[in-house]
Parts: structure tokens; C-alpha cells; sequence
């Protein structure tokens, strides 16, 4: 009889324990804190308009429509508001799903790669403990969706290579169809690389495939450009619009203002994954010249997607998202094949930087200018950190709790996210509590406006339309030249309309201004027209009724 390794086969069955506290850290108090600007307001409005409007097919953001992405996250977060309701916990759900799909699929990858379900299970212990992928679970983006589409189109396209099935192969390109459909062309970056060394790496004997391309083809063009194809048919402009402004200008230009160094992801992806790329940098340098293996397969994931991003002028840490379940399978299997006494080394450089983001999140409060505010629920936080650390230090000679330790850790740290942005809601640019004391004192007959801000935030939260006032502020200069009517002139006004000029048009309305914007000209001559004025986390709020509590 084959001998099995009790270890390997107990990973699979650890790894659904480990999805399951996942789940309910990534899920805990999720609706705690409401939709914060500028990125996850923005798509939470953007969905809540299309599931109000029932039109799909135009993404719209403040009654302008907005095609800056095509639809796939507005279409999901839409039916997580038929599901669970227009809310933050509905905006975000969703995501913490394609985090806990992210896992199954590093620790299959991971055992098709390297055959070995223990190294698996340490890559999606890893793979948790990054804060980039954490940070892409806490607010919504298109940025965790697009990682969880690549990963299925890598994934699935393995799959073809071992079992030789088509199923795999047409669910290859779905997956890259939803991706595109997600973010456009930049689904096909990391694929493009690791799809020619899978081949390589798992060869197949030669057999007619042109018919199965085919209908993957098909599958693709419904899936992934039927959106794109639908609105060129109507507006040729459209053509120029995706492919100039949106695909070459966004990686050209820093036409929208994200601008970084080329040296950005060299710096910032292995700070997003100490120690362990570092480690893993450190302990594969003298094997360069090693026969081709996954190894070579995982590095070239890594670097040569970093290097195309680094030429980019526009810079996001989550635009390089999927390079990190790479990060974390060569990561783990350089740890699983250390010498113990290497792996107590690393253990040490692990306990020292849990040490510090603790003592960090404990001192912040005495080293901003900003007031934080300590919750009980941030208290009990970090003393489960503490403890988890002193439990650190006691068995630092026991490294295989290293790994385990370092993925609690990040739980917790989410944990505590919750807790932090809930209690800080000016420091997490939350304007939850701002739209419900609007709202609260707005009139049937009156609006929501807003000073020379684009605050789809407010929007959301009030389930209300809102008016923008343009004095020059460049958040508000939107595209219209896809209006087919001047009705976007009602949602978006120039400070020197005539309209703002008569106090009928302020009757039972309510205006908000940033604080720091307050003592501007303009808005003085506005404040004239309303009765009250009230502060709520750093936004004005004038009013000439009182709160409806």
C-alpha cells in the first residue's frame, strides 16, 4: 500500500478551517463603518444608481454617466444590494468572497505546482498575512475582483494542461472575459506570462485545438467585450474613449493624477510582504542557474509583471495585486525547505515587526496632529495582539508557529481596522454620520448640495440625489459628452449660475462644505441664505430646519 503523509492530507482538511476564520474576521463588524471616499464611494454609488435605475448597461455616478471602468464590480455590488440591502455591508461583501476564493485557489495552485499540500497550506496562511491583500478587502475597488479572475484564468488553464480537459480550457477564457469586463486589457499582463511557462512546464502532447479556441474565443468575446462592443455600436466615439484615454493615457500619462517614481512597487510590494519576499530573495540568489522548475515559473510571475507596472506613470499598490499569491507560494516553499536554525533567524526578524506596527498602533494616537480615538474595541484588539506576541517570543524556538502567528496577526489587524475606522470616521473620510444629520434636517421640497466636492459618499448613505457646486475644484470636472440631455446640469452647478443667486432655490435644502473650505468667498456669500449651521466630522452643514430626530 502507498504510504501517505498524515501532514499532507490533514492541510486540505485544515485549509476549510482556516477559510471559516477567515470568513468571519474579513466579515466582522463589516458594516461598522460607512462607505468612504473617494474610490469605494465612488463604485458604491455607481452601483446603487444602477440597482435604483435598473439600467445595467450605463454606469452613472451622480446622475453623469461614468464609464472610467467597465461594469463587472457594479454588477456584482447591485446584487449584493438586492440580497442584503443598500449599505455598506452590501457594498463590501462581495469582496471579502473573492478573498476566501483567492485562498482555495493559492493553496490549489500551489499543489499543482509543487505536489505538496503542506507547502499549499503555508501559502494561504501566507498569502492572508500580506496587507496588500487585506487592504483589498476593505473597501471596494475593482482591484480584489480582477485578482480573483486572473487567478481562475491561471488556475483553470492548469488545469487543461494536467487533465487535458476543454471544460478547463473555455472557463479559461471566461475567466479573462469577466476580467476584462472588470478592469479592460490589464487582465491579460499576468497571464500573458505565466500561461507560456505553465505550457513549459506541464507540456501536453500535440493535438488539434483550433476548435476549442474557437468556442473559448466565443465565450470570451460574449463575456468580455459584448459590454464594449454594445456601446461603440452606439456611439463610435466610444472606440477612442477605451482604448486612448483609459488604456493608453492611464499607463502614459498621469492623466489622473497617480503619478509614483519607477522605484514604487520595488519598495512598496516587499514591504506589503516582510519579510517573507525578502526571505525568499534572499534564500534563492545563489540557485539563478537551477533547472527549470515552478520556482522559475513563480519568479517570472513576480518580476517581470512588476518591472511592465513600474514603467507605468500611473501607481496604485493594488494595481500589482496579483503578483502576491506568487509572493506567497515561492515564499512558502522557501520556508518549508529552510534549516531550522535559518527559519529561527526569520522567526526573530517576524516577532520584531509584530512588535512594531503594535507599538505603531499604540503610540499613533501621541504622534498625529490628528485626534484618534481609542475604542474598547480597539483596546481589547490589541491586547489579543499583545498577547499574541508575548505567546511569540515564549515559543520562538518552535518555528513552525511562525507562519500561523503571522496570519493571526493580520486577522487581527483586520479585526481592528473595523474598530479604528468606526470610531475615526473623519480619519477614514466617512461621511456616513455627515449624510444622516443631512438628511435629518432636509426639507420634502429640498436638496443635498454640496460645496466644490464630489461626495458620492453622501449620496449613498442618503439614498438622495445630490446637487454639486463647481468652483474649480478638479474632483468635479466630469465627462459629459456622452449626455444625450442637459439634465446633468441639474446635478452639477457652476458657482456663478444665476440659480445660486435666488433663495428660493436654497428653500428646505441643506449645504455641506469641507471645514477648510468654509471660509472661502464663495461659500460666505452662499451661507447667507441658511439659518443654521452645524459641524460633523470636519464638514459644515447649514440648514434652515431643524433635525427631523
Amino acid at each position: 500500500m502507498k504510504n501517505i503523509d498524515p501532514e499532507r492530507t490533514e492541510s486540505g482538511n485544515y485549509l476549510w478551517a482556516v477559510l471559516l476564520i477567515t470568513a468571519m474576521a474579513l466579515l466582522f463588524n463589516l458594516n461598522g463603518w460607512g462607505v468612504t471616499e473617494t474610490s469605494e464611494a465612488r463604485y458604491a454609488e455607481i452601483a446603487y444608481e444602477m440597482y435604483q435605475s435598473g439600467d445595467y448597461l450605463h454606469p452613472r455616478l451622480l446622475e453623469i454617466q461614468h464609464y472610467h471602468k467597465p461594469p463587472v464590480t457594479y454588477w456584482i455590488t447591485a446584487l449584493s444590494y438586492h440580497i442584503f440591502g443598500p449599505n455598506a455591508f452590501g457594498a463590501r461583501f462581495f469582496l471579502q468572497i473573492m478573498i476566501l476564493i483567492q485562498m482555495w485557489l493559492v493553496f490549489r495552485l500551489s499543489v499543482m505546482l509543487t505536489r505538496d499540500k503542506k507547502i499549499a497550506f503555508t501559502a494561504t496562511l501566507l498569502y492572508i498575512s500580506f496587507p496588500a491583500v487585506m487592504i483589498s478587502a476593505r473597501a471596494l475597488t475593482t482591484d480584489a475582483f480582477l485578482n480573483t479572475f486572473v487567478l481562475l484564468s491561471i488556475f483553470f488553464w492548469t488545469k487543461r494542461r494536467i487533465t487535458h480537459h476543454p471544460l478547463w480550457l473555455y472557463l479559461t477564457y471566461l475567466s479573462l472575459g469577466l476580467g476584462f469586463m472588470t478592469k479592460g486589457p490589464v487582465v491579460f499582463i499576468i497571464p500573458a506570462v505565466v500561461i507560456p511557462l505553465i505550457n513549459h512546464l506541464f507540456p501536453m502532447k500535440h493535438k488539434k485545438q483550433g476548435f476549442h479556441h474557437l468556442i473559448g474565443l466565443l465565450v470570451f468575446l460574449f463575456s468580455g467585450v459584448s459590454w464594449y462592443l454594445f456601446l461603440v455600436w452606439k456611439n463610435p466615439s466610444f472606440l477612442d474613449y477605451f482604448v486612448i484615454e483609459h488604456t493608453i493615457n492611464r499607463f502614459a500619462t498621469n492623466q489622473f493624477h497617480r503619478g509614483e517614481p519607477f522605484w514604487f512597487y520595488l519598495i512598496l510590494v516587499p514591504a506589503m510582504s516582510f519579510p517573507w519576499l525578502v526571505m525568499a530573495i534572499w534564500h534563492s540568489s545563489k540557485k539563478l542557474k537551477s533547472p527549470f522548475t515552478y520556482k522559475r515559473v513563480l519568479w517570472l510571475w513576480i518580476g517581470i509583471p512588476l518591472f511592465f507596472f513600474s514603467l507605468s506613470t500611473s501607481k496604485l499598490i493594488l494595481y500589482v495585486l496579483p503578483v502576491f499569491p506568487a509572493i506567497a507560494i515561492i515564499a512558502a516553499s522557501t520556508w518549508r525547505r529552510l534549516p531550522e536554525k535559518v527559519r529561527r533567524r526569520w522567526n526573530m526578524v517576524i516577532f520584531s515587526y509584530h512588535a512594531l506596527i503594535l507599538a505603531s498602533l499604540l503610540s499613533a494616537r501621541y504622534f498625529t496632529s490628528e485626534g484618534i480615538n481609542f475604542s474598547i474595541g480597539m483596546y481589547f484588539i490589541t491586547g489579543l495582539m499583545g498577547a499574541l506576541i508575548a505567546f511569540q517570543i515564549i515559543k520562538i524556538s518552535r518555528t513552525q508557529i511562525a507562519v500561523p502567528v503571522a496570519s493571526i496577526f493580520s486577522l487581527l489587524l483586520v479585526v481592528f481596522s473595523t474598530y479604528f475606522m468606526q470610531a475615526n470616521p473623519r480619519l477614514a473620510n466617512d461621511q456616513r454620520n455627515v449624510a444622516k444629520e443631512a438628511k435629518a434636517k432636509l426639507s420634502d421640497e429640498g436638496h443635498i448640495m454640496v460645496y466644490d466636492r464630489r461626495l458620492p459618499s453622501v449620496a449613498f448613505h442618503a439614498h438622495q440625489p445630490i446637487i454639486s457646486i463647481y468652483n474649480g475644484n478638479r474632483g468635479l470636472e466630469r465627462e459629459t459628452k456622452f449626455e444625450k440631455t442637459d439634465k446633468w446640469k441639474n446635478s452639477l452647478i457652476d458657482i456663478d449660475d444665476e440659480r445660486l443667486k435666488s433663495p428660493a432655490f436654497f428653500k428646505g435644502s441643506v449645504l455641506l462644505s469641507r471645514i477648510s473650505d468654509a471660509d472661502e468667498p464663495a461659500f460666505k456669500k452662499l451661507d447667507d441664505f441658511f439659518a443654521q449651521r452645524d459641524t460633523v466630522d470636519g464638514w459644515v452643514i447649514l440648514s434652515n430646519v431643524t433635525s427631523k430626530k
